[in-house]
């Protein structure tokens, strides 16, 4: 169970931090849609382009840091090929350029995992408390 947006406190030792730091956002909605499908049928929609693919989220702003990674199978899913990543600032979508793809064939089938981080520090009581905050949801999909 994650709590969106709550207030935590960590404990060490006999010292004890209220409101040390606030849990990230997960998503609301991500783009291409199809990479969610839960239902087997579904899995593995062409849904990224060999020429490039945008992909989009919110909510934005909701972490300081967005990270695409795509990892590639031989159509049959035997075989790894190779990830490929792409990052920015979370602004709530993402262009992944085509020539990041260009070295896997067409079908090749995808994981597509839509990453975003956080990291906030906090001083309390001469002591820095430093959290780094990680949300990730990890879809399918294949390449055309």
């Amino acid at each position: 169970m994650y709590n969106r947006t709550a207030s935590h406190g960590i404990m060490v030792d006999q010292f004890a931090f209220d409101n040390a730091f606030v849990s990230i956002e997960g998503f609301d909605f991500i783009e291409p849609f199809t990479m969610l499908y839960v239902d087997p049928s579904y899995a593995f929609d062409p849904n990224v382009s060999r020429a490039g693919t945008y992909f989009s989220w919110g909510p934005a702003g909701a972490s300081d840091y967005f990270q695409i990674l795509i990892s590639a199978f031989s159509y049959d899913g035997s075989q790894v090929l190779g990830t490929s990543a792409c990052a920015s600032e979370d602004v709530g979508s993402l262009y992944f350029p085509g020539e990041y793809l260009q070295m896997y064939p067409p079908g090749s089938l995808l994981l597509i995992y839509m990453q975003r981080y956080s990291v906030s520090e906090k001083v309390i009581d001469n002591s820095l408390i430093s959290a780094e905050l990680y949300w990730e949801v990890v879809g399918t999909g294949s390449l055309y």
